[in-house]
């Protein structure tokens, strides 16, 4: 059968409809390879039941099928769409003991106001490896609109929808306005994103502002004015103190001036003269105010984190093929083929961050989240190229299978976890009349982490005003901590806003098991009636977390 034969019947509506079937077997079939340490297919589908995946994908196929029949193709239907993956994942609770930090350094300024946040930063305020801006940003909206979840979720959907936008508008600026539609769609096409969009991080901020200022300063150096590069210079700062890993992704604005300098190496030099001015006056302005508290994490950085990531990754395999769907992946190595066919240099812009990764090994999803982005505009340079049909069944496919898996499968993991009870505790308290809660935490002496980073995340789902009581914990080897990947639990320290005496008789203990509770909390409660307890757990994880709730 000739070539183009074979490729009418892979792009025929059947021919999709059996590749997009093979793919989900084989992905079920060897789910056992996804070793994502948040929602592993291995967990998900541990039951064995292929034909709820079955079921996901024949739905997912409809609303593919339906979305190809449609004409339209503006920044509407993807600001649509993406809206519409997120927006049912925000009740899910918060996964990473992560939170805490966030939740704590927005809390500081809620308590005591923005300016102490920022002057306490590295002092009463300890910011292991976090870099100020989205704290900030999160400490602002506690500070003005008062300490609520719902806020957070707000600013972080409004950076997925516009990460969303700006992805198609970077592949159409570098492919054409076609692929700047299919890139869009593909970026919605990655369950894992999707997830991380409801949570108190600040990965789906760091990925938003990373492709601004990639966006920006191509732009800028496209077309130049005072605007844009001011704009430019202005978003790569922003991405700079956005989280470390950016730093290294930067460097790919270096091989876009490159590029362009090839059509006028004199404009560019100025263009770039002027970006890197106003980003690096910004840098250096805050730079000098917290120099000491950089230098120091960037030596925690090398001596800790560095070396732990070759300890705490996960698979190319599992991040490309089971957390991105693959349509997106192959889609996005197809565009290197194509590219050299059409003598396409633009394609390096979009490559240089994976080269990095690979280069670097860099394993961990969270690292590598930033430059999803980039994979999408691959994917939509290769899938602008197909006829219009195929091209938007194969992209809304794949964007309503990774949602729906998102919503269908990996929430419901999520639900089974001991996370969960944080919130539904947290929500039993707002119905009790005390304003004041005492709060207990307490685990096995030797446990890998710290309980007390339980607190914050706690308080992030009540309006109760938590009062630590002390009880004493042990902690395993510090060798042990010094090389654990949660080693800031054990440099966490309780903010005074938890400490203090309480009169309220409502007393709640978060424990890892049952089992060998401490005398000092047996005295605290042995008055006092259990009136809820929250106990969802599951054993896949060594953080679990147990709630009593008891009142007189």
């Amino acid at each position: 059968m000739p070539g183009r034969e074979i490729k009418g019947v892979v792009l025929s509506t059947r021919g999709i409809a059996f590749v997009s079937l093979l793919t989900v077997l084989l992905l079920f079939r060897f789910r056992s390879y996804d070793d994502n340490r948040t929602a592993s297919w291995s967990w998900v589908f541990a039951s064995g039941d292929f034909s709820f995946v079955v079921i996901l994908w024949l739905f997912a196929l409809a609303m593919g099928y339906a979305f190809s029949q449609l004409r339209e193709s503006r920044d509407r239907v993807l600001l649509t769409l993406a809206l519409a993956a997120a927006l049912p994942l925000m009740g899910m609770p918060e996964i990473m003991m992560d939170t805490s930090r966030y939740f704590t350094y927005a809390k500081y300024a809620e308590v005591y106001g923005l300016r102490y946040l920022w002057e306490e930063w590295g002092r009463e305020i300890h910011p292991w490896t976090d870099l100020p801006l989205v704290p900030l940003i999160y400490g602002a909206m506690f500070s003005l609109l008062g300490e609520s979840r719902t806020c957070v979720q707000l600013f972080n959907l409004l950076a997925f929808a516009g990460t969303v936008l700006l992805t198609s508008r970077l592949a159409e600026l570098l492919f054409g306005r076609s692929a700047g539609f299919y890139a869009g769609l593909s970026l919605i096409a990655m369950p894992y994103l999707l997830i991380q969009v409801p949570q108190m991080l600040v990965d789906v901020a760091t990925m938003f502002f990373l492709t601004l200022a990639i966006y920006t300063t191509l732009i800028a150096l496209e077309r130049g004015g005072t605007l844009r590069l001011g704009a430019a210079g202005i978003s790569i700062a922003l991405a700079f103190f956005s989280k470390y890993s950016t730093w290294m992704m930067l460097s790919v604005l270096l091989v876009a001036a490159l590029l362009y300098a090839r059509r006028s190496a004199g404009t560019t030099m100025r263009r770039c003269a002027a970006i890197g001015g106003i980003a690096g006056a910004a840098i250096l302005l805050v730079m000098l105010q917290k120099l000491g508290v950089f230098l120091e994490q960037l030596e925690l950085l090398r001596s800790f984190q560095a070396p732990g990531l070759r300890r705490w990754g996960e698979s190319y395999l599992s991040t490309f093929f089971f957390q991105v769907h693959p349509f997106v992946t192959l889609s996005a190595l197809a565009a290197l083929c194509l590219a050299i066919r059409e003598r396409r240099s633009a394609v390096i812009i979009a490559v240089f961050p994976f080269l990095l990764i690979l280069l670097l090994e860099i394993k961990r999803i969270r690292y590598t989240l930033p430059i999803f982005p980039m994979l999408a505009v691959l994917a939509g340079y290769t899938l602008s190229r197909l006829p219009r049909e195929p091209a938007r069944l194969i992209a809304g496919y794949a964007a309503a299978f990774s949602f729906m898996l998102a919503l269908f499968a990996y929430v419901p993991f999520i639900e089974s976890l001991s996370v969960v009870n944080l919130r539904e505790a947290g929500e039993f308290l707002n119905q009790l009349e005390a304003q004041e809660v005492e709060v207990l935490t307490w685990v096995p002496p030797g446990m890998s982490y710290n309980p007390n980073i339980t607190i914050p995340m706690l308080d992030l789902f009540t309006q109760k005003r938590l009062v630590y009581v002390h009880v004493e914990v042990v902690p395993p080897p510090r060798e042990q901590i010094l090389r654990s990947p949660i080693r800031f639990t054990w440099e966490y320290r309780l903010p005074p806003f938890y400490l203090g005496n309480s009169s309220s008789g409502v007393v709640v203990v978060i424990q890892r098991q049952y089992t060998g509770m401490p005398e000092e909390v047996e005295r605290r409660v042995e008055n006092l009636s259990l009136i809820a307890r929250f106990n969802t757990s599951t054993r896949l994880f060594h953080f679990r977390t147990l709630v009593d709730v008891y009142a007189p």
